[in-house]
């Protein structure tokens, strides 16, 4: 029987990026600068709640900026 490799649904959208590379520098800050943009014009307090309906199931620094970087109490 043969081993089955189950990848991340996303992958593919990260796989052409290079950990490290300036592709993945551009998409860091594009979503850094989207993020604080949200911040600015939301203005959501601690006790908000964000429902990210675009969260992924890669893990890298490009993936899920809000669900990274949104305050939140655990």
């Amino acid at each position: 029987m043969r081993d089955v490799v189950v990848l991340p649904i996303d992958e593919k959208y990260y796989r052409e990026i290079s950990p490290g590379g300036m592709a993945e520098q551009l998409l860091i800050s594009a979503r850094n600068r989207i993020f604080q943009d949200f911040r600015a014009y939301v203005q959501p307090s601690h006790s908000d709640q964000v429902l990210d309906v675009g969260v992924s199931d890669v893990v890298n620094d490009g993936a899920n900026v809000l669900e990274r970087s949104y305050p939140r109490a655990d």
